[in-house]
């Protein structure tokens, strides 16, 4: 680490009112996709970090599975990054796209230093296993000309940017950017015969007030399946299916992802252990302990120190 250099990205000359005046002057139109609106609805974007990296040649990262959805384009250098096995080359102007969960090794070829602007940000389809680069068909890699995409790379230093100083209110800034920067690459690079498959509003329509019970029932020891197949209206082999296709879980898998979501939240919040294993339904601190370090291969404590 102590050859890596962290840099703020810098907006030369134009505030981020002015940065994203330009970028709605030149945002094209939504995609019309049916179902689009409604998954974004069930599908809250958050950035976790973002920022401009520069290593000295030769610098290495080895093979790790990303907790986040990745974006990664690179401004100098060139090397190759392993997803999952499979080799990508890279060189100014790649921009590599990475659903969470993948394996990732970076190695960077020697005789040139390298820059990359990188984004990590949580985009799971109702806060379930699947990401929303996987649902919407987005490209694992593009390759850009420099200054071929303004608008994609506007966005991602004025995120590194946000991400660096940390004004009022800049999640909720870097969320909105992070949002109409998804929508610029599905407009222009999505793969339209994936979009087909989109879940449908009706899908959507019918799984909602189960995942809403499930988020109001989480205090609660135990929520049965057939709790949930009695508000979908299906069997509860339909009702599992049904979470299958639209979360990517099983719901008894999609209800203790949604305990781990809610308990990293009320940890951040300053809860003691025992307060949030009452509120996730746990019946004391040793079985929450228990539960988390099934679910994140960490234990709360731990988790707790590396999210600051």
């Amino acid at each position: 680490m102590d050859t890596m250099i962290r840099t703020i990205c810098d907006v030369p000359n134009r505030s981020f009112a002015a940065a994203g005046q330009r970028l709605g002057e030149s945002w094209p139109s939504w995609p019309k996709l049916p179902g689009l609106e409604t998954v974004l609805a069930h599908t809250p974007l958050s950035v976790v970090s973002a920022a401009q990296w520069r290593w000295r040649e030769g610098h290495h990262i080895p093979t790790r599975s990303l907790p986040t959805s990745n974006f990664a384009l690179y401004l100098a250098g060139s090397g190759t990054v392993w997803l999952e096995g499979q080799p990508n080359p890279i060189r100014s102007g790649t921009l590599l796209i990475t659903p969470r969960g993948w394996s990732q090794r970076v190695v960077h070829d020697p005789g040139h230093p390298y820059q990359a602007l990188s984004l990590h940000a949580q985009m799971s389809v109702f806060g379930g296993e699947r990401d929303l680069i996987d649902t919407l068909g987005l490209p694992r890699r593009i390759d850009l000309r420099t200054g071929q995409d303004e608008v994609l790379l506007l966005a991602m230093r004025s995120l590194a940017q946000l991400s660096a100083q940390r004004p009022p209110l800049w999640r909720s800034a870097a969320d909105a950017w992070l949002t109409s920067m998804v929508m610029h690459l599905l407009q222009h690079y999505g793969d339209a015969a994936h979009n087909q498959h989109l879940p449908t509003d009706r899908d959507i329509a019918r799984l909602a007030p189960a995942l809403a019970h499930i988020d109001a029932c989480l205090v609660d020891g135990s929520i049965a399946v057939c709790e949930l197949a009695a508000i979908v209206g299906l069997s509860e082999i339909a009702t599992r299916r049904l979470f299958l296709r639209l979360t990517g879980l099983s719901p008894n898998r999609y209800i203790q992802s949604r305990r781990i979501a809610r308990a990293c939240q009320l940890l951040r919040d300053g809860q003691s252990m025992t307060a949030v294993a009452a509120a996730v339904g746990c019946s004391d601190a040793s079985v929450f302990h228990r539960l988390f370090r099934r679910h994140t291969g960490i234990t709360p404590g731990r988790w707790l120190t590396e999210e600051h």
